[in-house]
């Protein structure tokens, strides 16, 4: 498993993303992976546990991580909104 990211590493991530496009050849590209890696872990533990609440309700859940590109471009759209708060 990766390793955590600090909230500074999500923070400066941010800002990257405001910026520029971060691309495979960007030195934040592997804390970029990490988080969104980190973010899908996260939504299917959160999905899992949710369900299995709801379960004898017979109601379902889902949900998706933000791709790379809608990430950016709400950060754009919204520049008061900090990454960790997505």
């Amino acid at each position: 498993m990766d390793q955590p990211l600090s909230r500074t590493q999500i923070a400066r991530l941010g800002d990257e993303l405001r910026l520029r496009v971060v691309t495979p050849d960007s030195e934040w590209w592997p804390v970029y992976e990490t988080y969104l890696n980190r973010c899908e872990v996260i939504r299917e533990e959160i999905q899992k546990r949710v369900g299995k609440c709801l379960e004898s309700h017979n109601v379902s859940i889902s949900g998706r991580t933000k791709t790379r590109d809608t990430l950016r471009d709400k950060l754009i759209r919204n520049p008061s909104i900090k990454l960790g708060s997505i």
